[in-house]
């Protein structure tokens, strides 16, 4: 399928109306319903809805169609860039993903001696939690991914990276126990716990710890503890978190406060397997080698 004709239809998608899509393609209006009509016919389906008076809405298979040749049409112009900028010198661009940790700052700086070097290199950095990021990187949205252990990442290329996360709570500097210098396990029962959203990661805290965390005292769950930093501020709620949250988004009105067990999470790099790394993420990876190093 030629890919001007998904950036045809999603042109009218976006517009809902004909008449101003083409316009905005310079292209007549018969041609870009002839067009529309034989993606229709190609792939079997209805794709607009015609039915609403001045504009045209989009029917469930148009909606796929639309949400699917997002991610396709992405691919292809990072694809084509890529390959137009495949000269001596390392250039295009490079997607990664990030969980929020010490990682984040450590990657900043990363990115800026790869630019020092390499001025044409693009980045695009993207944040979230592990579940969301292997989602990513199996979509081909992000070139690869820096986890936060433990992750299960058998079905990907990874290497470890010796940079340590500390387990604790995070509180408002309202809440009774932002004076504390740690935590005793036994008293996260008398807390308002917000707890980290990934399953396998509450695991390994109960394996550690040795405590469940299913108990009436559990108010939510979350994939980025800065989501809920209003919650924490009222000093009403703590939070199951790393130290580095607090390192990559500095609340003046939030504390961290460890655990009187040590618990330290690591992290790995992630890429999709028989996927050959281009000449920038393999001077991503060395960079990101030698400023550890430097820790």
């Amino acid at each position: 399928m030629d890919t001007r004709i998904l950036k045809y239809f999603l042109t009218v998608a976006q517009t809902g109306n004909i008449t101003e899509a083409a316009k905005k393609l310079h292209i007549t209006q018969p041609t870009l319903s002839r067009q529309l009509q034989k993606l229709e016919e190609d792939l079997g389906q209805i794709l607009l809805d015609r039915t609403q008076k001045g504009h045209l809405g989009l029917t469930n298979a148009g909606i796929i169609l639309a949400r699917k040749s997002e991610n396709l049409l992405q691919i292809w112009d990072d694809i084509a860039d890529e390959v137009k900028n495949s000269g001596s010198d390392i250039s295009g661009k490079i997607k990664i993903g990030l969980v929020e940790s010490h990682c984040s700052i450590i990657v900043e700086r990363v990115i800026q001696a790869l630019q020092d070097l390499h001025p044409k290199l693009q980045f695009e950095l993207y944040s979230a939690y592990s579940d969301d990021l292997k989602v990513a990187l199996d979509m081909m949205q992000i070139d690869c991914a820096i986890l936060l252990e433990p992750v299960e990442s058998i079905k990907y290329s990874q290497k470890q990276l010796p940079i340590y996360e500390q387990w604790g709570l995070i509180v408002g500097k309202k809440h009774p126990w932002s004076k504390n210098k740690m935590i005793n396990i036994s008293e996260l029962k008398e807390a308002n716990l917000i707890i980290p959203k990934r399953s396998i990661i509450n695991q390994d805290l109960e394996a550690t710890l040795g405590i469940k965390l299913n108990s009436e005292n559990i108010k939510g769950y979350v994939n980025l503890s800065s989501n809920i930093s209003w919650l924490l501020e009222t000093g009403e709620y703590a939070t199951l978190g790393i130290d580095g949250v607090l390192a990559v988004r500095p609340n003046p009105n939030l504390v961290f406060i460890p655990l009187n067990i040590e618990k330290k999470s690591g992290h790995v790099l992630v890429w999709r397997k028989n996927n050959q790394p281009s000449a920038a993420m393999h001077a991503f990876f060395d960079m990101l080698e030698e400023k550890i190093k430097l820790i």
